[in-house]
Parts: C-alpha cells; structure tokens; sequence
C-alpha cells in the first residue's frame, strides 16, 4: 500500500516537472502541420532549441510519430531500423509510467532544423505586453487625475479600474482603456462616489462609535449603480450593515440595519 503511494506520488511530481519542462515539435504528418510536446531531457542535443526559444520545427525532415505500450523504447529502435532515414518521435505507457524519445537518423544534418517560440512563450510575452501597456496607463492617470486609486484588470482587454480614494468602497470603478476614457469616467462618477462617501462615512461613525477608519475601509453592497437597497458595513466582524432604499423621488433614506449584506433589490 504504502509503496503505490510513494509510486503515485513520484510519477505526480514528475508529470508536473516535464510540464515545467516541454518543447513543441512541429512536423508534417500525412501532409498536415502537426505539433507534439516532448520533455527537453529526451530530446538530442542536436535539435535542442538555441537562444531560449522551446519550439523545434522539424518540417523540412521526414518524421515518423508513434506511440507504443510498455516496451515502446524497445519497438521505437526497432521501427528506426526499418527505416534509418526517418526521424523517430515516439511516445510510450506502462503500468506504472509513461517515457518518451527521439531518435534520429545516423549523419543526421541539422541544417533545415528551425527554432521558435513556443504557444507558451508566445502567450507570456503578450501578457508581459499587455502589462507593460497598463503600468504605462496607470502612470499616466496618476499624473493627471489626482486622489484617485488605480489597478490593473486583464480579461480580452488591458485596462485600469479607477475609483476616488476615499474611505466608502464599491463595484463603482470606472474601467479605462485610455486615459481620456479615465477621466470622463471620473467626471462622470465622482458625484456619486463623493456622495455615498458622505453618507457610508456618516453611517460608519453613528453606528459604530469608531474614529474614521481610513480610505478603503468602509463597504458599501451592493453598489447604488444596481440595486435601489445597499448596505453600508459598520461592524465587519458581526456582518451589521446600515441599509438605504432608493425612494420614489429617487432620493436615499436609511431605513435600519440587518446582520450580513443586502442583496440586489
């Protein structure tokens, strides 16, 4: 029992250090563009990637890619003999394991080996890209709007999340591609943010008898944006929230406190 544990574990953590550790191999198979991923430890120094590129193309050579069974060290030597021309990619499973290798041919010229960047390296140089974009954002809105608190947010696009810094927070921030879309967005927003700032803070002091606990401290759920009932936090261990309903006359008037957050009315 104890040894299958151990033997689990061990192929675990190898699984994950190869991951840590693939090269991409493109070659052509039946005509098409095919790409494997192979560990680095199995493949020969004379087609390992040069200058930290993780990205082998082998389509100027003929390619044979198998996969065997446990003895698939074994029948990828023997399928070299058959045909010694070929470049051998193979990959193989046993029991307890998985291995994987490549032979290539006697004499072989790497002259028509290419090197590039693998979909990895491709994707961590865009998102070092895509962060280089929003520092120099942030920098810029920092310059030109004062009192303001910025982070970045990455989903399909690089932009910054802007709000006032202040002591009420909530999911009010102005998203900002640009630094002109910053600032009409904090054009736009900063009534309501310096408004609800007033009375969350207000709200904080009375009912919690606490000095001004500083920007960024006071909780305001759900945001006045959505919902015509929110919460201000004034005791964030015993979850008590001071509540305001929107009136008729679109006017906020607090209407008593509950235990745990108001949800979207």
């Amino acid at each position: 029992m104890w040894w299958n544990f151990f033997v689990s574990i061990s192929l675990l953590l190898k699984i994950e250090g190869e991951k840590r550790w693939k090269l991409s191999i493109k070659f052509r198979r039946k005509g098409e563009a095919v790409t494997v991923c192979l560990s680095k430890e199995s493949m020969p120094e004379a087609i390992l990637p040069k200058q930290g590129l993780e990205g082998i193309d082998l389509k100027g050579y003929t390619v044979i890619y198998a996969k065997f069974g446990r003895f698939g060290e074994t029948e990828a030597k023997e399928l070299h003999n058959k045909i010694p021309h070929a470049i051998i990619i193979y990959e193989f499973q046993w029991r307890n394991g998985f291995g994987e290798g490549v032979i290539l041919p006697e004499n072989f010229n790497p002259g028509r080996v290419r090197f590039y960047k693998s979909a990895e390296q491709e994707e961590a140089d865009a998102e070092k890209k895509r962060e280089e974009e929003v520092e120099v954002l942030r920098e810029r809105v920092m310059a030109t709007i004062p009192g303001v608190s910025i982070r970045a947010y990455f989903d399909d696009d690089s932009v910054v999340l802007v709000t006032l810094e202040q002591e009420v927070f909530s999911d009010w921030s102005v998203r900002a591609k640009s630094l002109q879309e910053a600032q009409e967005g904090v054009d736009r927003m900063r009534p309501i943010w310096e408004e609800w700032n007033t009375r969350g803070l207000e709200a904080f002091l009375r009912h919690s008898g606490k000095g001004n606990p500083g920007n960024g401290n006071i909780e305001l759920i759900p945001s006045p944006l959505g919902s015509k009932r929110v919460g201000v936090c004034y005791d964030f261990g015993k979850q008590m929230y001071a509540v305001f309903e929107q009136q008729e006359d679109g006017s906020w008037k607090e209407t008593g406190t509950v235990r745990g957050a108001p949800k979207y009315r």
